[in-house]
């Protein structure tokens, strides 16, 4: 009964991707590569942002580490418990 679930889940994700692929095809999004590449440099220069230097950018990213680790602890002591640990 497990095998059945898993395969229906494989079976409509790989449908619905195959159509949002498709979809993608039919509206163009492939069509220009050559000013796709140029799109990251050209947004960094409208809106530079926080950068990674700037005290602000340091502490985002440490407080995504922390929220990060947090989850994963989380997660890690939720697998102990579901073994039977305590």
């Amino acid at each position: 009964m497990y095998y059945l679930y898993y395969f229906i889940y494989v079976i409509l994700s790989t449908v619905l991707g195959l159509w949002v692929f498709c979809w993608a095809l039919r509206n163009g999004q492939f069509r220009d590569q050559q000013r796709a590449r140029f799109l990251p440099l050209q947004q960094l220069a409208e809106n530079p942002g926080v950068k990674a230097d700037t005290p602000h950018g340091k502490q985002a990213r440490g407080i995504l580490c922390l929220l990060i680790s947090a989850i994963l602890s989380g997660a890690a002591f939720g697998v102990y418990l579901y073994i039977g640990g305590g």
